[in-house]
């Protein structure tokens, strides 16, 4: 009974500190991370107020400007760094935001082969747009991605062979 004790005040001397720490150190103003100025603290009016934007942007500029906001979002990158996928000195890795994905030259792929790949990555998006609609842009990207997962499936399989 003694240890649960200890737990329970080790795990709120825990919650106690991040709640200060979240509250009370510095925000941040800008990302060096991201090179953009971060959200400023929305301006009261009875309307906002009464239509919920004030505390839907109130929750966003929380969000936006949390103490060593570049700092958490690098362990972040980090921890996901060493989630990806690793093959033969290749590496697959999770990137942060709208980057797009550098052009890698294509392996020489036989043209049925290419077609059929195609097809599925469109059968794929198809399946994910059921009940939501995307953009186009959204659909060729969606479609790349698929190509490329299906790529590196073939690639997975080829080593363990």
């Amino acid at each position: 009974m003694k240890g649960n004790y200890f737990y329970v005040a080790v795990v709120t001397l825990a919650w106690v500190a991040l709640t200060a720490g979240f509250n009370f150190l510095p925000r941040s103003r800008v990302s060096m991370l991201e090179k953009r100025d971060l959200q400023h603290f929305p301006a009261f009016t009875a309307d906002s107020l009464a239509d919920g934007s004030y505390t839907a942007a109130i929750s966003s500029w929380y969000s936006d400007t949390e103490p060593y906001r570049d700092t958490l979002m690098e362990l972040s990158m980090q921890f996901r760094h060493w989630e990806g996928l690793h093959l033969g000195g290749q590496q697959i890795e999770y990137l942060a935001g709208d980057t797009p994905l550098e052009d890698t030259p294509a392996e020489e792929e036989d043209p049925v082969v290419a077609a059929e790949r195609q097809e599925a990555a469109q059968e794929t998006v198809k399946s994910v747009n059921e009940g939501s609609r995307l953009s186009v842009e959204t659909d060729e990207a969606l479609k790349e991605v698929v190509i490329r997962a299906q790529k590196v499936m073939d690639a997975v399989t080829r080593i363990s062979k």
